[in-house]
C-alpha cells in the first residue's frame, strides 16, 4: 500500500512539473488612470531631465539606458527596470505651432483592453494620461501576454510637449508607472 501511495505522489509531481501554467497576471485588467494610485514613492529616486524641463520619481530598480545615436537632435531618455519594465521620456515639438495636446496623445487602437483616458492637471500643466493593456506582446515561446501600458503627454509650452511612455508585464508595476507620471514636476 505504501509503495502505491509513494508512486502515485511521484507521478503527480512529475505530471504537475510538466503542466503548462499561464501566470495569473495575464488575466488581471489594466489599472485605471484616475485617481492617482496610492503607491509609496518615498524610497524612489528623483531623476532630473533638464533638456525636457522635468523631474520625475522612478523606482530604484530603473536605470537610464544610454544610446550612441541621436537622430535630428531628438531629446529622448530611456529607462529600464526589472524584466520588461521600461519608461521612455521625450520632448516633442510638432511642425505646426497650433498642435493641441489632444492631437499629441496616442490614438486608441481597437485591440486595447481596459482602456482609460484622463485629462489631468499635473504640476500646473495640462496632461492626458492613458492606461490599457496592449500596444505589444510578451512571449515565453509558448504563451503571449499583453503588455500593461501607460502613456502621458504634457503641454510644456506653445507647441512643446513632454511624452512619457511606459510598459510592463504586470499590474502592480503599471500602478507604479502611473504614480511616476503623477510625480512629474516641471522645472521650467
Amino acid at each position: 500500500m505504501l509503495r502505491v501511495t509513494v508512486v502515485s505522489v511521484i507521478a503527480a509531481i512529475i505530471a504537475s512539473a510538466s503542466c503548462e501554467r499561464v501566470p495569473d497576471e495575464t488575466t488581471v485588467a489594466a489599472a485605471d488612470c484616475s485617481p492617482k494610485p496610492t503607491v509609496d514613492t518615498k524610497s524612489w529616486r528623483t531623476v532630473t531631465l533638464t533638456d525636457c524641463g522635468i523631474r520625475i520619481k522612478l523606482p530604484r530598480t530603473y536605470h537610464e539606458r544610454r544610446g550612441d545615436v541621436v537622430v535630428n537632435n531628438a531629446v529622448i531618455h530611456s529607462f529600464e527596470g526589472n524584466g520588461f519594465d521600461n519608461v521612455t521620456i521625450s520632448l516633442e515639438s510638432p511642425l505646426s505651432p497650433n498642435t493641441t495636446i489632444n492631437e499629441q496623445k496616442i490614438g486608441r487602437q481597437t485591440d486595447y483592453e481596459g482602456y482609460t483616458e484622463c485629462k489631468e492637471r499635473i504640476s500646473g500643466r495640462d496632461a492626458i494620461v492613458q492606461s490599457f493593456r496592449g500596444s505589444g506582446m510578451i512571449t515565453d515561446n509558448t504563451h503571449q501576454f499583453r503588455v500593461y501600458s501607460v502613456n502621458a503627454v504634457f503641454q510644456r509650452g506653445q507647441a512643446e510637449f513632454v511624452r512619457v511612455s511606459a510598459a510592463t508585464s504586470d499590474r502592480k508595476s503599471q500602478e507604479q508607472l502611473l504614480a511616476a507620471i503623477y510625480s512629474v514636476v516641471f522645472t521650467r
